[in-house]
This record gives structure tokens, sequence and C-alpha cells, in this order.
């Protein structure tokens, strides 16, 4: 199974992570967005369709929870899915009831996150 047909934003101020993650992704077929914050992330979204959000928590401009909070309240019928990226995965003591899909701990598990969205993957229309 390829990411091909799959919309992503990836958001973290490590240029590092960003960039490999988002090249991991392009080399499984999916259309990549990046971007250094969730603020940046965020206008995007209001108007682009996506069908995964990966995002940093902790960021200077515009931090994960708050980003996944603004996703939440968005008046969209499909909504992005959501795996955040910390550096101790279990800060965040309910990430289903914040709809949040997984938290991966960084730069530990980049691989895990493509074998995740791989294996859940729903190639959505309306994000291309």
């Amino acid at each position: 199974m390829s990411l091909t047909g799959l919309k992503i934003a990836v958001v973290d101020d490590e240029e590092m992570i960003r960039t490999l993650i988002g090249e991991i992704l392009e080399e499984e077929g999916a259309s990549v967005e990046l971007f250094e914050g969730g603020n940046s992330a965020f206008e995007y979204l209001k108007n682009n369709q996506v069908s995964w959000v990966i995002s940093d928590i902790n960021m200077p401009d515009g931090n994960g929870l708050e980003l996944v909070k603004k996703i939440r309240e968005m008046d969209r019928l499909n909504k992005p899915q959501i795996l955040l990226l910390c550096g101790m995965a279990d800060e965040i003591l309910s990430p289903r009831e914040l709809g949040i899909k997984k938290i991966f701990k960084k730069p530990d598990e980049v691989e895990e996150i493509i074998d995740y969205i791989l294996e859940n993957a729903r190639v959505d229309s309306s994000a291309s």
C-alpha cells in the first residue's frame, strides 16, 4: 500500500525533522505541505483540505495543541486525522479526547509514523 492520493501537512519548527518526515511521505506517494509553526499551518488549513496533520507539540509559532483545538473547531465535514510529535509521548494524558489519533516520540519514531499512516490511510478525494 502507498500513500498516493493523500495530502499531508507536516508541522514542526525543527527543519531537519520536518524535512525528513516530508521526504519519506513523498517517497511513499503522498502530497506534502511543510510548515514551521501551528499558526502558518492553520492559515493554510482554513482554505485547503488535507487527509492528515502531523504536528510537533512544542513550537514557538502556535503549538500543536492549539492547532488541534483550532482544527477541531473548524466548520468542516472532513477534518484531517491528527498525529502529534513530542519529546515525551506521555505528556498528554487523554489524546483521544482531544481528537488526536496517536502521539509519537520524536525523533525516535519517525518510521513508525509512516507505518501508522500506511496502516490507517483512508484516501479522501476531497483532500486533493
